[in-house]
């Protein structure tokens, strides 16, 4: 979706509309909380799962009207749907076609993912890899480890480990979330939408690059500040209403940047390729904070950190800046 959006969007426009696009998940993840606030604790988790479903099946029937990229129906050979498309689009917006005449730049092999590997785009595709995995590994670690460590209630100290704090009931080990903790989560929650003006500016004043190494910094840095005694469960929400909010950040980034800077011929394969490595720090996240962190809560927090440090150095050390930039 985001290399759709980009494609129909001028640079000028391009970080406000997918930071507004990612806004809408935003929605959904507070959403999700105060559903789950409202019905675990009632009827239980299988209803919030089928009434979490609803939304999805609406979408279904959303997708007949969303209109081709232009760019994709001009390397595909398709001028004149590409032409139909850009005449609905002008007059949608009461506006007519600028003169000239619409060439079509055919590409006849497109969508390899050899094409990531060329040395026009073997290392920005490299560290875009590692960018993903650990982004995605804290945004969702962020997630996770809310709960765990909202259950777990105590102040960090050296060789504590959540088995021994936490106060659990029943055979599986788990401890409900009290009232108290889903409005922490709510809270944490409420730290995406805080984001996104940051983001919108970020992007545009400082670069995307600066802006992915900042975001990387500040989760890495209040990973560290977690390791330290908080004493205080409100110090904990602080810290991690932050981590959330600048993991979120980073994620809008990487999905603005992503399309901008390959060509339209490897542009959705790219972003594909991307999502897939960041699927891996999204499995990884479970062993680390629910498996790590029931061990040992350093060690947990440690890895996160350092996950932070390695996106932010990717990050800085990318060879393309495409703020600004023309798509190709």
């Amino acid at each position: 979706m985001s290399v759709l959006l980009i494609e129909f969007i001028g640079s000028k426009y391009r970080a406000i509309m997918i930071v507004v696009s990612q806004g809408f998940w935003a929605i959904g993840a507070l959403a999700e909380v105060l559903l789950a606030w409202k019905i675990i604790p009632t009827i239980g988790w299988r209803y919030l799962v089928a009434i979490s479903a609803l939304p999805v099946a609406f979408s279904l029937f959303t997708w007949p009207i969303v209109p081709e990229s232009v760019r994709f129906l001009l390397v595909s050979g398709q001028k004149e749907r590409a032409i139909s498309t850009l005449s609905k689009v002008t007059q949608m917006n009461r506006t007519c076609l600028p003169p000239g005449e619409l060439r079509a730049v055919v590409v006849e092999e497109r969508g390899r993912v050899a094409d990531l590997f060329h040395r026009d785009y073997r290392r920005t595709t490299l560290q875009l890899i590692v960018i993903w995995v650990t982004s995605i590994a804290c945004y969702y670690g962020t997630s996770l480890a809310t709960t765990e460590l909202l259950t777990i209630n105590y102040c960090v100290a050296p060789g504590a480990t959540a088995s021994t704090s936490a106060d659990t009931t029943g055979e599986c080990g788990c401890s409900p979330l009290s009232s108290s903790d889903y409005g922490k989560l709510a809270i944490t929650s409420v730290a995406e939408l805080f984001i996104m003006p940051i983001v919108i500016i970020l992007a545009d004043l400082i670069g995307r690059r600066n802006s992915m190494t900042l975001c990387q910094i500040i989760v890495a840095a209040s990973y560290l500040l977690l390791l330290t005694c908080i004493g205080s469960s409100s110090g904990m929400t602080a810290l991690l209403f932050i981590a959330r909010g600048f993991a979120a950040g980073i994620t809008t980034i990487i999905y603005l940047y992503t399309p901008e800077v390959f060509p339209t011929q490897c542009r959705a394969v790219g972003l594909s390729c991307c999502f897939i490595a960041g699927r891996i720090g999204a499995m990884l996240t479970p062993l680390l904070s629910q498996v790590l962190l029931k061990a040992s809560v350093h060690s947990a927090l440690a890895v996160y950190a350092s996950f932070g440090v390695l996106g932010a150095v990717a990050s800085f050390f990318l060879p393309i800046e495409t703020k600004g930039r023309r798509m190709d």
